[in-house]
């Protein structure tokens, strides 16, 4: 497959070479003077040969960048977005699908590059662009609304989140109808968001009818990996709601098989893994979850910030219940202090962890730093979590 994948390169970087001449064009590096010439003359001088050679190089460029995000080079594949999204202005070519298609492979570069509010932004405008193009309850507007809703969520923004994800429910039952995967993954959508908010009660009728109905009418095997994602989201809103049962034990366990034989490197093991390492905690099975933990912060899991600031909270309950202030003070730390580098002081959930770590250094006698801490938070974590949230509970 990466095989494939090269030799697409090498193919479009040909097809660049071909219409810029003696360019030199790279992965790596910008366009050189052969394509800055196309944006400098700007769209009143370009002639209809100018504009058909910058479609053609865009598009090219376009096909790089889905290379770049299948690699998982998120920074090399932003950069080449960003510059078929200049090459587009420059041809007045604002207005069509490629262009919203461009916008669309940016956010995702973005995204998981870390850069949220750029991504949501970059999102907002693709899917004002669907709309327009495609009406407001097309395919292609609803695909825009489950994508931003992703950013959203991942940004902390759970009310508009919210709003854009039952519109979306709502149009993918009208487009694909309630027994279609589509429309069970954007069901799925709206228990992840829920679950987000800590608003467990809410989110577990719709994750179980979003598996149900993809078990029953979409999936052709057992070992299906969608369907392994959607119950991996139902167990881990189980075990967050306290329902460590035998069942829910074994929806991980399935899952963990199901992602080893498919993709042992996958990150899905890992999502999988935090939840089965809290069943184990609710379960006092303390050494098995260590063990998991362990996993999750080795170099080659290649985790991320959601993974690990998590995975540092559960080792500071697991140190509360062996009676070690001192490492659950440290572990409080590192859960707030790796949201923080990530997603900053105003996401909610960097304000959650922090006043986990306050009442952690309240239990020390480290009064001051825990007001002192607390104060920007609190009204952060008030506004964004809902009154029946277990966040307020912990």
């Amino acid at each position: 497959e990466r095989a494939y994948h090269n030799t697409a390169i090498l193919i479009y970087l040909k097809a660049v070479k071909a219409v810029l001449g003696d360019v030199d064009v790279t992965i790596g590096n910008s366009l050189n003077q052969g394509y800055y010439s196309y944006i400098n003359k700007g769209g009143a001088q370009l002639t209809t040969s100018d504009i058909h050679k910058i479609m053609l190089v865009a598009r090219s460029l376009h096909n790089l960048s889905q290379a770049a995000l299948h690699q998982a080079d998120f920074p090399q594949a932003h950069k080449l977005c960003a510059r078929v999204i200049d090459l587009y202005r420059s041809a007045g070519a604002t207005h069509t699908d490629d262009y919203r298609a461009a916008l669309v492979c940016d956010s995702i570069a973005l995204h998981r590059s870390g850069e949220q509010a750029r991504a949501t932004e970059t999102s907002k405008e693709a899917l004002a662009l669907a709309i327009e193009l495609y009406g407001e309850d097309s395919a292609t507007a609803t695909s825009s609304r489950l994508s931003l809703v992703q950013f959203l969520t991942d940004a902390g923004q759970y009310a508009d989140a919210l709003t854009l994800v039952d519109q979306a429910v709502a149009a993918r039952a009208r487009l694909d109808g309630e027994r279609s995967g589509r429309y069970a993954m954007a069901l799925s959508f709206t228990g992840w968001v829920r679950h987000e908010m800590g608003s467990y009660t809410e989110a577990l009728p719709r994750l179980q009818r979003a598996a149900a109905i993809y078990e029953k009418y979409v999936a052709k095997s057992p070992n299906d990996t969608t369907l392994q994602t959607l119950r991996v989201y139902l167990a881990a809103n189980l075990v967050d709601m306290g329902q460590t049962s035998a069942e829910t034990r074994k929806l991980l366990d399935n899952a963990i098989a199901a992602w080893t034989a498919s993709d042992p490197k996958t990150i899905q093991l890992a999502y999988t893994r935090l939840p089965l390492a809290k069943w184990h905690v609710a379960n006092k099975e303390y050494a098995e979850a260590a063990l998991l933990l362990d996993q999750l912060d080795a170099p080659e899991a290649k985790t991320n910030y959601w993974i690990r600031s998590r995975a540092a909270q559960l080792r500071a309950d697991i140190a509360r219940v062996k009676g070690d202030a001192a490492a659950a003070l440290r572990f409080d730390e590192l859960a707030y202090t790796t949201t923080l580098g990530e997603v900053g002081a105003t996401h909610p959930h960097t304000a959650r962890y922090g006043l986990l770590w306050a009442r952690s250094l309240r239990a020390s006698g480290q009064e001051d730093k825990a007001d002192a801490l607390e104060k920007p938070l609190r009204p952060i974590f008030e506004a964004a979590f809902p009154a029946d949230s277990a966040f307020r509970r912990e």
